[in-house]
């Protein structure tokens, strides 16, 4: 089972390849046709990620416009409401309804997970797949680190409070031994 499927023209590989191992970093699990093993079926295997991926993505370009798998595999993201349209080039004309929806525009990302397109994009997909693992592990990691804040505070009061406990149980001795 995938998180994400990708579909895209085999023209468009090179910015394909740059998505996938972008969102692979965020933690998800994508799938892409490259992933297909030897000895089975380009349909089969296409068909059983599609139908068990979580979100489809679909690249659009002036090649995947014109492509009928990826039209196919739109509709289905469509169908099933976890479509993820992308535009990778300007100027290009997505067929209806897939002009319908609001698209993503990646035409101009560099590839880094830290351009502002991506982490829009991230967040639109997040809505849709719940935190990326990567996500996730950033969240806990800042809900420990206030925990242990939290506890140091603690900590650092008890010793205040021992302090000040220890220093005025001396007081009453110090004054005996003064009287005496």
């Amino acid at each position: 089972m995938h998180d994400i499927f990708i579909s895209y023209a085999r023209e468009d590989r090179l910015q394909a390849e740059r998505l996938v191992n972008t969102l692979k970093a965020q933690g998800w699990l994508v799938f892409w046709d490259p992933a297909i093993p030897t000895g089975h079926t380009f349909r089969d295997v296409i068909d059983k990620a599609l139908q068990s991926a979580w979100c489809v993505v679909v690249l659009w370009s002036s090649r995947s416009v014109d492509s009928p798998w990826v039209a196919s595999e739109a509709d289905d993201g469509l169908k099933r409401q976890i479509l993820v349209p992308i535009l990778i080039k300007k100027r290009v004309k997505v067929p209806r309804p897939f002009d319908q929806i609001q698209t993503a525009d990646l035409s101009q990302w560099d590839g880094t997970d830290t351009a502002s397109a991506f982490l829009a994009l991230v967040a639109d997909m997040e809505l849709m797949l719940g935190p990326s693992p990567r996500q996730e592990i950033k969240r806990r990691d800042a809900e420990g680190a206030v925990r242990r804040q939290a506890e140091e505070q603690e900590e650092r009061r008890q010793r205040e409070l021992q302090t000040r406990h220890r220093t005025a149980e001396k007081g009453p001795e110090k004054k005996a031994k003064e009287n005496r």
